[in-house]
């Protein structure tokens, strides 16, 4: 039986793009050949399948596979990938383990016997000669001599044998043997000290965190300590490194070093100090989570790179060259835009643990924050309102996706964060917002969106079913929300500065995020009066249709286009003020033109 997670279908080229409302097939792989499923329980399952309004669906069971293929398809779009069942992939580990057990227990009975019986036909022919005896004569190594020496476990022949057959037969470790020799260090906890020591910057110092205990590298901590106990019946917290520390925890158990540096770099967060440090603590595993900070300040990742690994040869140097390393991409922050991709930095430390898989992993959590949408309107409340940092759920969540990556059983309690992802990703009666697809016959104004609000008087209209500027200026509709994830497909032309509107009152009182020759930039406007907010800048290309997305929490407003953050501005207590009571919603275009289009526009409560 293959089990499969529960389906999340997204553009694997822009995790952020969701098949939203959308509807999955599930296929045998390669073929077009829609599958029989089941849902968990064993009950009947239909194919295709309803996606929810975050490209959500329900786990199931594909007897016979342990890969599917599967198209999702959501109004205007259209997503193909692959879906792996890892309960599958693992009874397929087990039964493989215990063929190859089987195979080398076979073996290590057969080989000898015919080693052996291969030997003594030599040897009676009389080819085979052995060294000159103490006589003189020749002396031959007999069939009770050769099957003596391999069946002796503690012969060197044997150890010979032994290494030729496991290599033979079990083949590369892959990227778990960190973790495995990880396991097997931590399996002596009862009996010797096993250090861990996280290297980071303000997420692993904790940041936000309301107290120590609800950290994630002490939550983890604890978790890995669960799995592993001392057996003295009182585990160790982690231990703050500073400047001071000399004496690493010598009892039995599982310790961990957080060495932590808020604001830190790759090129400062190991010190010579804090790689002295380590090295007197000789960790069993280094967590690293380095690279935050570089995305902020524009380094090249590839001068990132090099910095991780001129940190991990300090400590090497230092004396704790048996560690292996765990390298964390963690998730992308709100507060910053720039030139560089956030999963920039991630490519080069999975370069460094493809460099050596034997001693380096690589864990991406990017991904499940972005589908969690993380940055953006954050349903689940997991960071703080710096919008940097974690909050408390957030140091949780952390914790317990990294204890899966640790292949530690999850302990799951009503109240949970896991239980509240699920229980927020299953909701089913959202507030409702507004839709509109355009998809109307062509008039000279926008008549009523699909969800039922009328649009204003203003110079637009209905062409080709997308909304097209014929006079330029604005075009409003009402919905009295404030915090609000809004998402257009916007076709830009020069000369036009397109955008949107929100929190608006009317054409001389309004914000907006728009796109012009220079990139993305916030417009608000007072009494006919604007101010500008320069965010990403780049070259638009005419004719090309971009997805604008503008996320709005409070005083923070946050802007995307494809996916990528393009704005981060929080609101001057006077703007917030100004503009709390508008309920104006639309678009904005400087100038008249057939070739500016607005398509697909949704805005819901947050």
């Amino acid at each position: 039986m293959a089990e499969f997670d529960q389906i999340f279908a997204n553009d694997p080229n822009n995790p952020q793009n969701v098949a939203e409302n959308g509807v999955i097939s599930i296929y045998a792989p390669g073929t077009r050949t829609l599958l029989a499923l089941k849902t968990v329980t064993g009950g009947p399952l239909s194919n295709p399948l309803q996606l929810n309004s975050r490209g959500f669906g329900p786990a199931f069971i594909a007897d016979g596979y342990t890969l599917v293929a599967w198209e999702a398809v959501a109004p205007g779009e259209v997503f193909q990938g692959t879906f792996k069942s890892y309960t599958g992939v693992l009874q397929e580990a087990v039964a493989a383990k215990t063929a190859a057990q089987g195979a080398l227990g076979q073996l290590e009975v057969a080989v000898p016997e015919r080693v052996s019986a291969e030997v003594a036909e030599v040897v009676a022919s009389g080819v085979l000669k052995g060294e000159p005896g103490k006589d003189g004569a020749n002396v031959a190594t007999t069939r009770a001599a050769v099957a003596g020496e391999l069946q002796d476990p503690t012969s060197p022949s044997r150890a010979v044998l032994s290494a030729t057959i496991a290599n033979a037969t079990v083949g590369s470790k892959g990227r778990r043997a960190p973790l495995a020799k990880f396991k097997q260090r931590a399996a002596n906890s009862r009996t010797q000290a096993v250090a861990i020591v996280f290297d980071g910057s303000s997420t692993t110092a904790g940041g936000n965190a309301t107290t120590p205990a609800r950290r994630y590298v002490n939550r983890l901590t604890a978790i890995i300590q669960g799995e592993y106990p001392s057996g003295a019946g009182a585990e160790s917290t982690p231990v703050i490194l500073d400047d001071s520390f000399t004496a690493p925890i010598n009892t039995p158990g599982i310790h961990a070093y957080n060495a932590g540096i808020p604001g830190a770099r790759t090129d400062v967060y190991v010190s010579p100090i804090r790689a002295t440090q380590i090295g007197l603590i000789k960790p069993a595993l280094v967590i690293h989570m380095p690279t935050s900070n570089d995305w902020t300040a524009g380094y090249d990742p590839a001068t990132s790179k090099a910095n991780i690994l001129d940190a991990i040869a300090r400590m090497d140097a230092a004396g704790a060259s048996d560690a292996v390393h765990l390298l964390i991409n963690q998730f992308q922050r709100f507060d910053y835009f720039g030139p560089r991709l956030w999963q920039d930095y991630g490519a080069i430390m999975k370069e460094i643990a493809d460099s050596n898989p034997e001693r380096f992993w690589y864990i991406d959590l990017n991904p499940t924050y972005l589908a969690l949408d993380v940055p953006g309107a954050d349903p689940l409340d997991v960071i703080d309102i710096d919008r940097t940092h974690q909050n408390d759920k957030g140091h949780e969540l952390m914790a317990d996706l990294l204890r899966a990556e640790f292949e530690i059983p999850a302990q799951i309690s009503v109240g949970t964060a896991l239980v509240s992802t699920v229980d927020v990703l299953t909701r089913t009666a959202p507030v409702a917002g507004v839709r509109d697809s355009f998809d109307r016959a062509d008039a000279a104004n926008l008549g009523t969106a699909d969800s039922g609000q009328p649009w204003g008087a203003g110079g637009f209209a209905i062409v080709a079913g997308k909304a097209v500027p014929v006079t330029g200026g604005n075009t409003f509709l009402t919905w009295a929300q404030k915090d609000f994830d809004l998402r257009v497909n916007l076709t830009w032309a020069a000369g036009t500065a397109p955008g949107v509107l929100f929190r608006s009152f009317d054409g001389g009182n309004r914000m907006g995020a728009f796109v012009d020759s220079g990139g993305v930039f916030l417009a608000i406007t007072k009494s006919a009066a604007s101010t500008n907010v320069l965010g990403l800048r780049f070259a638009p290309v005419a004719g090309t249709t971009y997805a604008l997305r503008v996320v709005a929490r409070g005083n923070q407003l946050n802007a995307y286009l494809d996916g990528r953050l393009a704005l981060a501005h929080t609101l001057t207590v006077d703007d917030l003020a100004y503009f709390t009571a508008g309920t104006q919603y639309g678009f904005r275009c400087a100038a008249a033109s057939s070739a500016v289009a607005f398509d697909a526009l949704t805005a819901r409560v947050i």
